[in-house]
């Protein structure tokens, strides 16, 4: 009995003493398994936020990318719009010289239409010249769209000359004498002068404008009439003289005359007007065609997909898919003396085309071949019983051949 309650004693000291000796091990387990659960949940936090910071940073990608698109169509359709007949003048700018007297109220009628003008000294005086601003896209340091322009000079010129610079050298022109004189000059006439300009500016397209000239001619046919009605009642008032308020005097028909001479020589083109209203209009007109050119440049390149038709009586109608061109080759050889429908067809059924021949002419070895290559097609008449055959023959061989090889603008097409 002693010894079981000592035992038990023993026992339960041995318990106490394990129970003591396991509770520090266990506070550290439990511990260290606590700090791990904290580290793992650390770690997922952090990988939660880089997973949400790349989601958007990639939604905020995609939304600057969706902007600049936007901004970069809204830009081309901008500038596209800008470049559209009616609207493409808008970007050109008009220099007016400063010599010129009247370049306020010029201003005034550009500024109307939407044309914007500087004044200042030209290379030329008394001249007009045209920029243009060209607009187009960018990328800026910040790696942002930007809409930059730039300006180019255009090779169009308009030199406004007034009577007293044109009567003068139109006169050395047409007599090569001194008015005053009447003796040999050399003075300049409009030819060396257009000349002389057109080598200071080379590559550029020169108009004239030339100003006052009706003007001109209404004093001078008052004149002669003043002069004449001095010569009927023999007035000693009347002066005899070759000039005009210090001009020279010419004629509509010399002045005629001259202007054609001097297209031919310098291939320069002009304008006469006789009142600021004129030439304010004038140089509106002359802005928006510079500013359309290269619109119209383009669609010329181009083509089109479609034929011009008429509204005359007896006309071939084509459609864009061809259809009528035979009936349309067949119509046009008809023009040709003697040539009927029947004669049209028998070429027409050789040749298709107007290519087709030209390519059967360029193989001839020699024109005399060319001459009588249709020659010999036989052209049937009428039908049935009545049906008749004939050829062709050389005449209207050797006319049509002319006609589509010669190079003489004299040529006789039914010379021998």
């Amino acid at each position: 009995m002693c010894l079981s309650r000592e035992a038990e004693k023993i026992f339960k000291e041995a318990e106490d003493m394990r129970r003591i000796l396991d509770v520090p091990h266990s506070n550290k387990s439990s511990e260290k398994e606590k700090f791990r659960s904290l580290t793992k949940i650390q770690e997922k936090k952090q990988e939660a936020e880089k997973r949400r910071a790349l989601r958007q940073q990639a939604s905020k990608a995609r939304h600057e990318a969706v902007e600049k698109d936007k901004m970069l169509k809204k830009s081309v359709n901008e500038i596209r719009r800008n470049e559209k007949p009616g609207e493409v003048h808008k970007t050109m700018t008009v220099c007016i010289d400063s010599n010129i007297n009247e370049k306020e109220e010029l201003g005034a009628y550009l500024v109307a239409e939407e044309i914007k003008y500087e004044i200042g000294s030209n290379l030329l005086p008394k001249s007009f010249g045209f920029k243009r601003e060209t607009m187009y896209q960018a990328m800026g340091n910040d790696l942002k769209l930007q809409k930059l322009s730039k300006w180019e000079e255009e090779d169009q010129i308009l030199i406004l000359l007034e009577t007293d610079d044109i009567v003068p050298k139109l006169y050395y022109q047409i007599h090569e004498s001194d008015p005053a004189t009447g003796t040999f000059t050399e003075k300049i006439n409009l030819i060396t002068f257009v000349k002389s300009i057109q080598e200071s500016v080379t590559g550029k397209s020169v108009t004239l404008i030339l100003y006052g000239m009706e003007k001109y001619f209404k004093k001078m046919k008052k004149y002669n009439q003043n002069e004449f009605r001095g010569r009927v009642v023999n007035s000693t008032k009347q002066k005899k003289c070759g000039t005009m308020n210090q001009l020279p005097i010419i004629s509509n028909i010399e002045f005629q005359s001259s202007m054609v001479e001097l297209q031919l020589h310098t291939q320069t083109s002009y304008r006469v007007i006789d009142s600021v209203d004129q030439l304010g209009k004038l140089l509106v007109n002359y802005t928006k065609a510079i500013a359309e050119a290269p619109f119209k440049k383009q669609r010329k390149a181009e083509g089109f997909d479609w034929f011009a038709s008429t509204d005359s009586a007896g006309s071939v109608r084509v459609d864009k898919d061809g259809q009528g061109l035979g009936a349309l080759w067949m119509e046009q050889l008809q023009l040709f003396g003697n040539v009927g429908i029947d004669a049209a067809r028998a070429i027409y059924k050789f040749y298709p085309s107007p290519k087709l021949l030209l390519k059967a002419y360029s193989e001839c070895e020699t024109s005399e071949e060319g001459m009588n290559l249709l020659r010999e097609i036989d052209v049937r008449f009428g039908v049935g019983p009545l049906t008749q055959e004939r050829k062709l023959g050389p005449e209207l061989s050797r006319k049509i051949y002319r006609f589509f090889i010669s190079t003489n603008p004299e040529q006789c097409l039914g010379a021998l």
